[in-house]
């Protein structure tokens, strides 16, 4: 029995009686690309603005914590605000200074890949900054904030590991952990042949080595070394005089599989736990198609283009894809900004009734960087989705019936983010554990739904209340016709 606590969200079929519901489909919906909000325009950023960035909402002011990358690549962690998350400032903050100029917007935490994480509740540490420092000297660090301008650096030697990229730290308030989203790799190291055929049953095709993935670890103290299997053979990626890659020591929990072409992988996780819904993940991993390698006949190495896509969890480790269609697409321009890469940023602001992500388009691909023009390569770029609205249930032009799954509710009234268009329409049914409507609250009784809401009241002859069934289990029954229901919820 599901007791329905908050919004309800259809990024899944768990809701649903499959056995009395037919021309209804979970779909993914794509989000609306707005203004280009930051652009390479200082020295220190003269290459790359924003491949790896995060954003935030702190006391009603917009921060970005970006990195930077001038032509001689060279990494820094940069600063800007925005009172309307469209206008960003670089502040000159005098913290660290760059070929001489002193006034930038440079922060003191070094390096430049990972991402930062907010946490409020932590009045000494409310930002915490997870980056590799170096590949061969040091692995994965933390360093941390009070206000996010003044940071200290945890001394300690997280994991032993180079996890390039943007790699993750987040507070699940459901574990009461943290939890680490980060770059691993596939690879034949300490698979014995019977655990490779387990692998490769397992994924219903070959088993493909040496190929980005993304891991999760639990941590209990963040700032203590984090726990990982010891007992597995280290794959140096780069070579045994650099840290090994992860690849075995954790858990593996998205990767490209047998319906992804073969030469795809996964460059970056991209990880939140949507804070509106009740066990509601979201991911935002860049799908990296490789172009062949120039002794195969290719122009550069490490080459391919990327686009955005999303995946959703109810748990944070068990991953699923409701579409194989980017979430963010690649598409030309008459600056060339977005043909080549698209990187999500970390974050989302809640904005009326809109959620507003943002990320980072390239005029390249990953192998044509060409650092000596001396011309930023890469933008900022905002985007908007109507809130809870990444997916939703959708019903054919012709009709769909969705019955739910017995539920238990508190509330008044049953409230629905909908969409109908034009030419759909709705309405809802309540019944009793066995599928039976329950009288006055049938089909017939309800007042047929048509138009786009984000909380629209569902009445039965006029009325709303509900509170006749809270704490009894009832099923909801959604008739419809060319309708996204994005969630629902009872008040």
């Amino acid at each position: 029995m599901r007791k329905c606590e908050g919004r309800q969200f259809f990024i899944d079929a768990g809701l649903l009686d499959k056995k009395k519901t037919s021309g209804v489909s979970i779909v993914m919906n794509r989000p609306r690309k707005a203004e280009v909000v930051l652009r390479s325009d200082r020295p220190w950023e003269s290459y790359i603005v924003g491949a790896y960035f995060s954003a935030c909402e702190d006391e009603g002011i917009y921060k970005m914590f970006y990195s930077a990358f001038d032509n001689a690549w060279k990494h820094s962690l940069c600063y800007a605000v925005s009172r309307d998350g469209i206008n960003w400032e670089k502040p000159e903050l005098g913290l660290r200074d760059y070929a001489g100029i002193k006034n930038t917007n440079i922060l003191g935490a070094e390096g430049g890949e990972g991402t930062v994480d907010f946490n409020p509740s932590c009045p000494d540490q409310r930002f915490r900054f997870t980056h590799v420092q170096s590949e061969i000297e040091w692995g994965t660090t933390v360093w941390y904030s009070p206000d996010g301008l003044k940071w200290s650096k945890n001394e300690k030697v997280l994991l032993p590991f180079c996890c390039d990229t943007n790699n993750q730290i987040l507070w699940d308030n459901k574990l009461q952990k943290w939890t680490a989203y980060l770059r691993g790799w596939r690879n034949r190291v300490d698979l014995s042949p019977k655990a490779l055929r387990s692998l490769e049953k397992e994924e219903n095709g070959p088993y493909r080595s040496n190929r980005r993935v993304v891991c999760r670890a639990e941590i209990n103290d963040l700032l203590q070394p984090w726990q990982y299997a010891k007992n597995k053979a280290p794959f140096y990626l780069w070579g045994k005089e650099k840290k090994p890659a992860i690849s075995l020591e954790l858990p593996t929990i998205l990767r490209a599989d047998r319906k992804d072409p073969p030469n795809c992988d996964f460059y970056n996780p991209c990880y939140v736990k949507y804070k509106a819904g009740e066990n509601v993940y979201f991911m935002f991993p860049s799908m990296y198609y490789h172009f062949p390698e120039p002794q195969d006949g290719g122009e550069h190495n490490n080459d391919g283009c990327l686009d955005i896509h999303m995946a959703v969890s109810r748990d944070g480790i068990k991953w699923d894809r409701i579409s194989r269609q980017p979430f963010v697409q690649l598409e030309p321009s008459a600056e060339g900004e977005e043909d080549g890469q698209l990187y999500m940023g970390q974050g989302m602001l809640f904005v009326k009734d809109e959620v507003w992500m943002y990320y980072s388009g390239f005029s390249t691909t990953h192998g044509k960087l060409d650092k000596k023009t001396g011309k930023g390569v890469s933008v900022i770029r905002l985007l908007k989705i109507r809130l809870d609205g990444f997916a939703s249930l959708d019903s054919n032009y012709e009709g769909g019936v969705a019955v739910t799954k017995p539920l238990l509710f508190e509330g008044k009234e049953l409230e629905l983010n909908i969409d109908t268009g034009a030419a759909g329409s709705a309405r809802v049914g309540v019944l009793d554990e066995k599928g039976r409507e329950i009288e006055g609250y049938g089909i017939s009784d309800c007042g047929v739904i048509n138009g786009n809401y984000i909380r629209k009241a569902v009445s039965w002859k006029g009325k709303t209340d509900v509170s006749r069934f809270s704490n009894k289990p009832v099923r909801l029954k959604f008739v419809s016709r060319s309708t996204k229901l994005f969630t629902f919820c009872f008040k």
